[in-house]
């Protein structure tokens, strides 16, 4: 598709489908052919498909960079590189907001640098500053022995060994040393400073991605099932398809099915993120025991779905399943706990005293963990307090009836929430 029509690349395909081994990786990615420019896009774009398709050759091209780092750990104590390029001005600027803030920067393709400033300044030389462009030179510091994403000098397999370049991995982190515009040469001059991978969020590429034992497969896939590549469910069809190719299905449906399912629960096709819930469920519970977070994890996105479909008997089963190992996260905790008190409710039989007592209960619940944690917000505290002392009211228990509808006349005069504030008041009123 990208070559029809087009001789010269036609016959480059050819070439490379012909000739390519894995130990050229180097050679072909420096080779004037498309394999860099598709992959480079692919990289920046976040293009799913290419990425994928060109899987082989980004892990023969990384494990020989990875070979090539080892020995510059081995033999160097550091190096210093450039790059030389025209930028936005409106990327410049980001730049300069990372410095001040004294955040991390990272690149998602593959960075091209040289050993040489002077071959860095060529590929600027001669550009002018234009309304919208200025010319660039990074000078970036690397020292040997951190952990980072791999670099290597790759001169010695390269088509250009004069350009002395030095080849960085998608995802490597930088801090920025300095910012300057250096007037004599109309460029400016970005110091950066290669940092330690546990300085920046992780990366598109980890240094594990390419092991194949099944834990490292579903870590790959649940990052990225849940990063910013797959925004849709065609896009998360498309990472499926293309990596069941090349790993085995037991190590992805899983984790597949249960992206399916929150997907489609943020577009609010609950009955559909149900459905894919509970597939992800069935083959959890093949391989691992009910204790494990996963499967409670699970309980609990099973029990959101039957929440929002009001099925909430349902619900009230899976939210206790959750609950049962203590294994949820904290969020997922106090959630479980406000929806199975509401859920109680909304079953809308108040003379069942247990109904009534299992909603005070986890309400409270739900209460007591945000008190330590502060997640749920005056609005959701608010709806907890009315709901209490309604419960409270209905009992006859009127000191803890008017102590709940207090808590909740105090977060509406705080916030100035005037409708709610009388009606509150009327309450009170109504049972002093």
């Amino acid at each position: 598709f990208y070559f029809k029509g087009n001789t010269n690349s036609e016959q480059q395909l050819e070439e490379f489908i012909q000739t390519y081994e894995s130990s050229k990786a180097v050679f072909w990615y420096t080779k004037d052919t498309f394999i860099y420019r598709i992959l480079n896009q692919a990289l920046r774009e976040r293009n799913i498909q290419i990425i994928c398709a060109y899987h082989f050759f980004i892990r023969d091209l990384y494990e020989h960079i990875a070979k090539l780092h080892q020995l510059f750990n081995e033999r160097d104590s550091s190096l210093n590189v450039y790059r030389g390029q025209m930028m936005k001005k409106l990327e410049i600027e980001r730049i300069k907001e990372t410095y001040n803030l004294d955040l991390r920067i990272s690149i998602n393709s593959l960075i091209s640098t040289s050993l040489d400033r002077d071959v860095a300044l060529f590929y600027i030389t001669g550009f002018k500053p234009k309304d919208d462009y200025h010319g660039v030179l990074f000078e970036i510091e690397c020292k040997s022995n951190i952990k980072c994403h791999p670099f290597a000098k790759i001169s010695s397999e390269s088509n250009f060994v004069e350009e002395y370049e030095v080849l960085f991995m998608p995802g490597t982190a930088f801090a920025v040393n300095s910012i300057e515009l250096d007037q004599t040469i109309e460029l400016y001059i970005i110091k950066l400073r290669l940092c330690n991978d546990q300085e920046i969020q992780k990366g598109f590429y980890k240094m594990d991605m390419f092991n194949g034992d099944c834990e490292t497969v579903r870590k790959l896939f649940k990052d990225m099932a849940t990063s910013t590549l797959v925004r849709e469910i065609p896009d998360l069809d498309q990472l499926y398809y293309h990596m069941i190719k090349l790993f085995s299905h037991e190590c992805i449906d899983i984790d597949y099915f249960k992206a399916l399912g929150s997907k489609n629960f943020d577009k609010k096709n609950f009955q559909t993120s149900l459905d894919y819930y509970k597939r992800s469920l069935a083959l959890t519970q093949n391989v691992l025991s009910s204790e494990h977070r996963d499967i409670t994890e699970l309980y609990y996105s099973i029990a959101e779905s039957y929440y929002q479909l009001k099925d909430y008997n349902s619900a009230i089963d899976f939210y206790l399943k959750g609950i049962t190992f203590n294994l949820l996260s904290t969020p997922h905790s106090i959630l479980t706990h406000l929806h199975l008190g509401y859920s109680y409710l909304s079953r809308q039989d108040w003379n069942n005293q247990n109904d009534r007592l299992s909603a005070k209960y986890h309400l409270q619940m739900a209460l007591d963990i945000d008190s330590r944690n502060e997640m749920l917000g005056d609005s959701n505290i608010l709806d907890i307090c009315k709901a209490l002392a309604n419960i409270h009211e209905y009992e006859n228990d009127f000191d803890s009836a008017i102590s709940f509808y207090f808590r909740a006349l105090e977060i509406c005069q705080k916030n100035e929430w005037i409708d709610e504030l009388d009606e509150i008041k009327e309450s009170i009123e109504a049972i002093q």
